[in-house]
Order: C-alpha cells, then sequence, then structure tokens
C-alpha cells in the first residue's frame, strides 16, 4: 500500500485549518492502482459531534472482556466504501474453481 508524501500531509494540514474555519469536513486520499486509500479525515463537530462518542466510550470501558471482542470484531468488518475500492469485503482470494 502506498503511503501519503510529506506534501501530501502537510497541505492535508493546511486545508484541515482553512476548511475548518468555515465548518467544512475534509477527507484525503491517495490511489495505487485505482484503488483509493483514506489518509486523513477531519470532521467539523456539527457533523460529528465528539462528546456524545466519548460519553459513550467512557460508559462502557472497563465492562469486560466479552464486551470488548465485540467491539474488536465490529471493528474488523469493512465498509461498504472498501468493498468497493478492493478491501477484502468478504471477497475470496485466488482464482474459482
Amino acid at each position: 500500500m502506498s503511503i501519503p508524501s510529506y506534501a501530501d500531509l502537510r497541505s492535508a494540514g493546511f486545508y484541515d485549518t482553512e476548511f475548518g474555519s468555515h465548518g467544512v469536513s475534509l477527507l484525503e486520499f491517495i490511489c495505487e492502482r485505482g484503488i483509493p486509500h483514506l489518509y486523513y479525515a477531519s470532521f467539523d463537530d456539527s457533523v460529528v459531534p465528539v462528546e456524545p462518542i466519548a460519553s459513550e466510550i467512557r460508559k462502557e470501558n472497563g465492562k469486560g472482556i466479552f464486551k470488548n471482542y465485540f467491539l474488536r470484531k465490529e471493528l474488523k468488518r469493512t465498509t461498504k466504501a472498501e468493498q468497493i475500492a478492493g478491501g477484502n469485503g468478504g471477497q475470496t482470494s485466488g482464482p474459482q474453481l
């Protein structure tokens, strides 16, 4: 997988500051062989409020190993975007026989 260059990261930080001051979210991607890879995401608090998410995490933190297991399992699932972009998305590797 390709990694973002120094210029990519620098411009993402610059545009995050510029767009963020106007309440605009920013998503930055690099592409490798036509497959986009997200390397920078910045959301305005009006789009994704942080405090409700943080309070939910604090409430669930330390509840037990099985609760954490199910959270890890959920986080490992691919999103629709990853499936379209060529992530594992439940696709099998190798030729079908």
